[in-house]
């Protein structure tokens, strides 16, 4: 009988630990970097705007860090840093009607620590405080979520002038 008692405990362990070591995968499935989604846009409208060739790069980001270098895009991701609070990018025109017109967008914003999981690990989200921008092309800007996170939604949409 106290065999019995041994080899009941003995299986209990093992398939409790079992039971914990397929619950816990070691593996992060989750996104954990939180990028600021931006559309474009038609000005006075609502209607997604292609643009025919894009460049977007960081100012003052080490290496000025290429973000967006491509033709017929409606939609980018702009990268914040961690550890700023203020972050410049430079928004290059290369259609032809547009040579040698950029624009600038500086988002001030607060990077906010936020734990993911023991497998992920933590990330940052960031509150957007204020977005300014010149004026060459773009007309407005509109930031529909101040809260970024890594959630895949438009949070900043950049109006165009087309005309």
């Amino acid at each position: 009988m106290h065999l019995t008692k041994h080899i009941v405990a003995i299986v209990v362990a093992v398939i409790v630990a079992l039971t914990v070591l397929s619950c816990n995968n070691d593996t992060c499935n989750e996104g954990t970097r939180a990028l600021l989604k931006t559309g474009l846009y038609r000005a006075g409208t609502t209607t997604t705007l292609t643009v025919d060739s894009l460049s977007v790069y960081g100012a003052g980001a080490p290496g000025d860090t290429m973000v967006v270098d491509t033709s017929a895009v409606s939609q980018f991701r702009l990268p914040l840093r961690p550890n700023v609070t203020e972050c410049k990018f430079i928004v290059d025109y290369c259609a032809k009607a547009y040579t040698d017109i950029h624009d600038e967008i500086t988002i001030n914003y607060e990077p906010i620590p936020y734990f993911v999981s023991h497998e992920c690990g933590a990330m940052f989200y960031f509150r957007i405080n204020n977005v300014s921008y010149t004026t060459a092309i773009i007309d407005s800007v509109a930031v529909t979520d101040s809260l970024i996170t890594n959630i895949d939604k438009v949070s900043m949409q950049i109006f165009l002038r087309t005309e």
